[in-house]
């Protein structure tokens, strides 16, 4: 909700139409603008809605441009009615996002209406502790993602919103020396050795093969048995050395040709 409303904010110009109602943006629509000396480009596009929801070509052809246009974005501000709370349709597009290998920022717009304008918006007052809580256990596994709140309206919180996305571009960039990541892994699997099926995880060498978004890639000796929730372990080990604020980490899982032979 809000999605052209706040583009408008940012630019403090009627670029994009405004309606109450949901759905008026059909094309995507690239604008450049500068922002504290570094170029930027917004790229407002049609609400991605469920495919059921999807009715005749015009709605099938503007939701096809605005998932293509997530595929050329670095990060993507999702924009949430802070009165409402979060929907479905948020969630799926910030499954969308992710799976996309985009950064995230949770745009909560209209916050004026849940708290005065008075100087709360820029505070970490109780409301926004609260709705940052609710959003964690709507949304598990996107802990990583910020929130940041705003008044399109008023034009309030828009500087927030443009260097949280700097600052999380930057992070969905930024590579893990071969190093540190190794010894990090290592130091890892050490105080949480892992075993399944009777087999003994061994991790014998890590490398951050991409950035943009961050991909790890492990060899081991055995892929089978690498479950998920311990490459959550992995990945929260990660962050709370990196932080890799809004960005998703993406995993790869390889067998190593040969175990290395004992000294």
């Amino acid at each position: 909700m809000g999605k052209s409303s706040l583009l408008n904010a940012i630019l403090n110009e009627p670029r994009a139409i405004v309606s109450p109602l949901p759905g008026t943006t059909r094309d995507t629509l690239d604008t450049p603008f500068t922002w504290n000396d570094q170029p930027m480009l917004l790229i407002d596009t049609a609400g991605i809605r469920r495919p059921g929801q999807v009715q005749g070509s015009l709605d099938y052809y503007a939701q096809l441009r605005a998932e293509r246009a997530l595929q050329r974005a670095d990060v993507a501000l999702i924009v949430i009615d802070a009165k409402e709370g979060l929907t479905h349709g948020d969630r799926r597009i910030a499954h969308l996002a992710v799976d996309a290998g985009r950064a995230c920022i949770w745009v909560a717009n209209k916050w004026d209406l849940v708290e005065p304008p008075d100087g709360n918006l820029g505070k970490n007052t109780p409301a926004k502790r609260d709705f940052i809580r609710l959003m964690k256990q709507q949304a598990p596994g996107f802990d990583f993602v910020p929130v940041v709140f705003v008044s399109a309206l008023l034009r309030i919180g828009i500087e927030t919103v443009l260097n949280t996305a700097l600052q999380v571009a930057e992070f969905h960039c930024m590579r893990v020396p071969t190093g540190e990541l190794n010894r990090l892994i290592h130091d890892a699997l050490y105080e949480r050795p892992y075993t399944r099926k009777g087999k003994p995880l061994k991790i014998y060498y890590a490398t951050m093969a991409e950035v943009r978004p961050p991909t790890i890639v492990l060899f081991v000796n055995d892929p089978e048995i690498v479950h998920f929730s311990y490459l959550r372990y992995l990945e929260n080990r990660v962050r709370a050395r990196y932080t890799y604020m809004g960005t998703p980490i993406r995993w790869v899982v390889r067998p190593a040709h040969k175990e290395p032979e004992q000294a």
